[in-house]
């Protein structure tokens, strides 16, 4: 009965039974993300002591005291306490508080005193508090308040100082090293980093530089890997809901690839796809870095804009990820099914987008509501064809290989082109819609030569019926993950906006497919 009412009664379609089936499963997230902050108190004190604030410095702190007194070893939460505003005299009475910090076992009280100060009386008094300290956290904390304060120079005199003072603290070349490069003092920082009695972790970035600077790119393409990968359980929540939007494009690509007739090996190759996509992001990277130093954007110069957005975005990204497309070339030129080769193809694309994704996700709702229908599928597109013609162009040969040429050209081109309109809305208003023009017409194209490709019967499972309940999924995920960090009201507001801005897109999706909707 609850199958029929979601609108799996049969395979005639309606208006009405798609709207149920949507409702439905957007509902179960619905509720999810309506529970969550709760599930979240039962298991995460610090994230209840956190929504505890946002109903007032009364109420934070009453919680954070009882949570202190049973954990008084929780740095977090003596930080957490003192780094609060504290406006009119709300919260905690200063003289209990002070008293509080005195009896801290983890840290010493001067600093927290200097953090305190610098929340409510300024800078110049926090670091009073700190002057003439000889413990190398004082020394750290001086460090950090410069740079709270953004300056950068004290910030670096500072750690110079903690530096001479305590040689053996990491923490401490870590903030010097990275300070150095930023001030364009390479040789210092590199003399630092490479002195062999010292090890310092966690300077990804500041390796970066340092060997951009000195030309050493193969150490610098390592550190730059090494500096995205090692930040992805930071963004642990934008990496969730960027896989499970990954994932229902891959269901919903595999199932338009008729996937359910490909041997297993097929399907490994798909699985490998998608890794070398994922990886090709990564590798992106590298020529970003090395791009840097000479090229800003965007530019006041339209002229300008336009040949970065086609180089140094479109034909470097469709460059890039032909490169891993290369792997799966021995597999792929013995194939014959058109759209086999389409569907793998496109899945390294789709690969690039998720990792791409994981860091526009931190926008939440709409963003991700969006992304999921442009952001995916565009990048699916554009190497599904750029690939499609390598691999014709290596089992051919001869004008083959001029075509390849062209269609990559072209693709990068319109990358390139997609891009601009996009970054120029900012400065005229109503670019954007252009943009979204040119990301229709290039996705009724591809369908439709996915779609000729596929002489078979109709499908038990309509592509239609599939792409709402995945649109369902992926609003739903958008929901859950703006309430992670929203007003449960705004949250939603976020995410219904976003789903009606695609409606036009999703519309072009239903023509497409041309399966009968009653």
């Amino acid at each position: 009965m609850l199958w029929n009412y979601v609108g799996f009664d049969s395979s005639r379609m309606t208006v009405q039974g798609l709207a149920r089936q949507f409702a439905v499963v957007f509902g179960v997230f619905a509720i999810i993300g309506l529970s969550w902050p709760y599930l979240v108190r039962l298991v995460s004190e610090r994230v209840r002591i956190s929504l505890a604030y946002e109903d007032g410095l009364d109420a934070g702190d009453r919680l954070l005291i009882e949570y202190l007194e049973r954990s008084p070893d929780a740095t977090w939460a003596w930080y957490t306490l003192v780094k609060q505003p504290r406006p009119d005299g709300t919260g905690l009475d200063k003289s209990e508080l002070l008293s509080r910090i005195e009896t801290c076992p983890v840290l010493p009280p001067v600093v927290l005193r200097a953090w305190y100060y610098l929340y409510t009386d300024g800078t110049e008094r926090a670091l009073r508090e700190l002057d003439g300290g000889g413990d190398v956290r004082i020394h750290l904390a001086r460090i950090r308040i410069y740079l709270a304060n953004m300056s950068l120079e004290e910030a670096l005199a500072a750690a110079g100082d903690a530096v001479a003072a305590y040689p053996d603290s990491a923490k401490a070349r870590a903030y010097a090293i990275d300070l150095l490069t930023q001030f364009g003092r390479f040789d210092e920082a590199r003399a630092l980093l490479e002195d062999a009695a010292y090890e310092v972790p966690g300077i990804a970035g500041a390796k970066i530089r340092i060997y951009l600077h000195t030309g050493d790119y193969v150490r610098m393409s390592v550190a730059a890997v090494v500096y995205e990968v090692s930040s992805y359980p930071q963004r642990a929540p934008t990496v969730v809901a960027s896989l499970i939007c990954g994932l229902a494009w891959l269901v919903f690509v595999l199932h338009m690839g008729r996937v359910s007739a490909w041997s297993g090996g097929d399907r490994g190759v798909a699985v490998v796809a998608l890794l070398c996509g994922f990886a090709s992001a990564i590798v992106c990277l590298i020529p970003i870095y090395l791009m840097e130093p000479y090229f800003t954007f965007p530019s006041e110069d339209l002229v300008y804009n336009f040949i970065y957005c086609v180089i140094a975005i479109g034909i470097k990204e469709e460059f890039v990820k032909l490169l891993l497309v290369v792997p799966l070339l021995p597999y792929l030129v013995r194939q014959r099914d058109r759209l086999k080769i389409l569907t793998i193809t496109s899945i390294v694309g789709l690969g690039f987008a998720m990792n791409e994704n994981i860091g526009y996700f931190l926008g939440g709702g709409s963003v991700v509501v969006s992304r999921f229908l442009t952001a995916n599928f565009f990048h699916m597109v554009l190497t599904g064809y750029c690939g499609y013609y390598l691999v014709r162009a290596v089992q051919g040969g001869g004008g083959h290989w001029n075509v390849f040429a062209l269609q990559t050209l072209k693709m990068s081109a319109i990358h390139g082109i997609y891009d601009l309109l996009l970054t120029m809305d900012v400065v005229l208003e109503g670019m954007s819609l252009f943009a979204m023009a040119v990301y229709i017409w290039l996705s009724q194209v591809y369908l439709r030569l996915v779609l000729e490709s596929d002489r078979e019967v109709a499908r038990k499972l309509p592509l239609t019926r599939l792409f709402v309940a995945l649109m369902a999924v992926v609003t739903g995920i958008a929901f859950v993950l703006g309430t992670g960090y929203l007003p449960t009201r705004v949250a939603l507001e976020n995410t219904v906006l976003g789903a009606v801005g695609m409606g036009v897109i999703t519309i072009m999706f239903f023509r497409e497919f041309k399966e009968p909707v009653h």
